[in-house]
């Protein structure tokens, strides 16, 4: 009945053993992809930021390229949740930055096309290119 006992007292011994250090491995790998998931967020909302950095300037320069780095910024903050659902601030902030640059470059766009088509003087060179061109091409013939 002893011999029983102790073996019946080793075998539950075992199993807690055996359930707490799979438990441990299970906190221990839990934890380590809640660190690499924050690494991966923190990783992506600075590429956010970087872009609607480099977004804001060429939208006034160069309003195509502009939208298109605004527009990656964006979709990188949408990518930058960490382990507990939140955003970093560098995200938020890059999402600000980009909407702003997308404004900057459509507004920029419309100002740049309002003025090239209505204004006189362009048109009356524009007009004046074309006939000088159809002319020497006439003269070519």
């Amino acid at each position: 009945m002893d011999n029983q006992y102790s073996e019946n007292n080793e075998n539950i011994t075992e199993e807690i053993t055996d359930n707490v250090q799979v438990s441990e491995a299970e906190d221990a790998y839990a934890k380590a992809t809640r660190i690499l998931k924050n690494q991966r967020s923190k990783q992506y909302s600075t590429l956010a930021l970087v872009f609607a950095l480099m977004a804001y300037p060429c939208s006034c320069a160069c309003t195509i390229l502009g939208i298109g780095l605004a527009a990656v910024a964006i979709v990188f903050a949408l990518m930058s949740k960490n382990s507990d659902g939140k955003r970093n601030i560098f995200a938020i902030v890059a999402v600000i930055i980009a909407i702003v640059a997308i404004i900057t470059g459509i507004s920029a766009t419309a100002v740049y096309v309002t003025t090239v088509l209505f204004d006189e003087s362009f048109m009356e060179e524009y007009n004046a290119m074309l006939e000088e061109m159809k002319n020497s091409m006439q003269q070519a013939q």
